[in-house]
């Protein structure tokens, strides 16, 4: 299971705690720099997340897009999925 968006709290929040207790945070396994997303125009704060359920393969890469279609900048993720 992948959970994503807007969690309106840091790192440090306490939901995003008990979500990470459990979920991994996939800016913490492969993201580079801050990761902030808020405000889009200029980002000073990370409250949009991608959590992986742990039994997931573990991301290569992320990133924060520079693009703006939203208040928020988007997280991209790449998580190498095995071939069925």
């Amino acid at each position: 299971m992948l959970l994503m968006g807007d969690f309106n709290e840091g790192p440090t929040g306490s939901s995003v705690r008990t979500l990470t207790a459990e979920y991994a945070d996939v800016w913490d396994e492969a993201g580079q720099g801050a990761g902030f997303t808020f405000p889009a125009d200029a980002p000073t704060r990370r409250i949009d997340f991608i959590l992986r359920d742990r039994a997931l393969p573990v991301p290569t890469e992320a990133h924060v897009s520079e693009r703006i279609a939203s208040d928020h900048r988007p997280v991209v993720v790449t998580i190498p999925w095995p071939a069925q």
